[in-house]
Formats: C-alpha cells, structure tokens, sequence
C-alpha cells in the first residue's frame, strides 16, 4: 500500500548529494480518537445474558467486558461461542505480561511497538516500567496517537517479560541519524 511513499523517498535520499543526514516523516490524515481519562483499575464490566459454562470451570454470564485503566475491551460474538474463558480468569489472563505507559498510564500490550523515554520527568511511579541503570535508565511509553510526539520515538517492542529494542541507535529518527539512510519500518504490533 504504501509503496509508492517508499520510491519516493529513496528517489529522494539517493538524489541527495550531501552527506548530512535526512529523517522523512509520513503522517496520516485520519482523525485519531480522543483518549479518555485512565484508571488505575482492571475490572469486568456489562455483564449480560444467562449464566453459562466455561471451559475454565466457573460458572458466569454469557457476555461481559473488560475495562483495562479505562479502556473497554469488547469480545466478538466467536470469543463468546469458544466460552474458554469466564470473564475472572480471562481478565487474569490478558494481565499477564501487560505493563502501562509511563505517560498516559494505558495498558501496553506483549509484543505492541513502544517509544522509550530517559527516566528525568515526573512519571506517574504506578505506571512506569523501566530498564537500564543511573543515566541511561529509560521508561517504556505507548505509540498511542495522543500520547507518543512522533513515530520517530518509535524505538522496539515490548514482549511481556522484556523490551525488545529495534534499532542500534535506540529509535527510528536516531537510526535514521546515526546512518545517514532513511528508516522504514511499520509500528503494528508484532502479532500482525
């Protein structure tokens, strides 16, 4: 899809004779939704309809969802018919390996893109998860819209017991810095 953004931007960097380095942003048009205010709570929310089996062994409506720090969390009608999970344990189940940003305080999922930060603002303490020590210490942030300045914080992923850094630099724009070449990546999680 994005192909023709690709030539473009290698027509431009090769036609380039100087030897400064050169960072491309591409952006998008589309309106991001606002977040909302996060919690510091994990909760199951709407439970409806008759109480059913799970393969689990609890026993608990047929449909619910889950708040995650604020976030509602919506299964499709296949997740419910599966009925491997009731709405407590599946809950226990997405926790494990979830940490939140250390800025908007939402969840970041295993395997989701992440920026990192040096640890030398005021973080929500609850919220942050950090690796590193003394100065090169850093906090783990989300790639939400509203929350990270710019993909080219884009710097790994973190993969529920560890951060997996992408570039040798630390970040897309400081990849793209340290070498003097363009930097393509896509900052979907790494499950897609």
């Amino acid at each position: 899809m994005f192909r023709w953004i690709y030539r473009v931007l290698a027509r431009f960097f090769k036609r380039s004779s100087s030897k400064q380095p050169r960072l491309a942003m591409v952006a998008s048009t589309q309106e991001p939704e606002s977040m909302s205010t996060p919690t510091d709570t994990c909760s199951v929310e709407n439970k409806t309809g008759k109480e059913v089996e799970y393969k689990c062994g609890h026993r608990h409506t047929e449909r619910f969802t889950l708040n995650l720090f604020g976030e509602t969390i919506e299964f499709k009608d296949a997740a419910f018919a599966q009925r491997d999970f009731c709405a407590d344990c599946g809950l226990a189940r997405l926790r494990t390996g979830l940490i939140r940003c250390g800025i908007c305080g939402f969840a970041i999922w295993p395997r989701d893109p992440v920026a990192v930060y040096s640890d030398n603002r005021d973080f929500k303490k609850e919220w942050k998860t950090t690796f590193g020590e003394g100065r090169e210490k850093r906090v783990i942030g989300c790639m939400r819209w509203d929350c990270c300045p710019s993909a080219g914080f884009f710097s790994g992923h973190w993969m529920g017991d560890h951060y997996a850094q992408a570039f040798k630099a630390g970040s897309a724009a400081a990849e793209a810095f340290r070498t003097g070449k363009p930097v393509f990546g896509n900052i979907s999680s790494k499950k897609s």
